[in-house]
């Protein structure tokens, strides 16, 4: 990560991605999930990396974030196969 990382931006864009990825799923359409998991992993590191005072101010964002990766697991395993 470079020190340009802005996790806020990220944490926000990325709960984005994932929030428009629930509906689509939710109205059957199609989604992409290419590069949630690397941007998820990257995000997470990067937060481990900082002093947890810092890290802690990003904790609501990424609680959106899980809940709406469980939302999105929840969707698609009621989906016909």
């Amino acid at each position: 990560m470079s020190t340009a990382f802005n996790a806020r931006h990220e944490l926000r864009d990325l709960g984005g991605i994932i929030d428009h990825a629930v509906a689509q799923a939710q109205n059957g359409g199609p989604i992409d999930l290419s590069g949630i998991e690397q941007r998820t992993e990257a995000l997470c590191v990067a937060l481990l990396r900082m002093p947890s005072e810092r890290a802690r101010n990003y904790a609501r964002d990424l609680e959106h974030i899980v809940h709406g990766l469980d939302t999105l697991h929840d969707v698609l395993n009621r989906q016909p196969a």
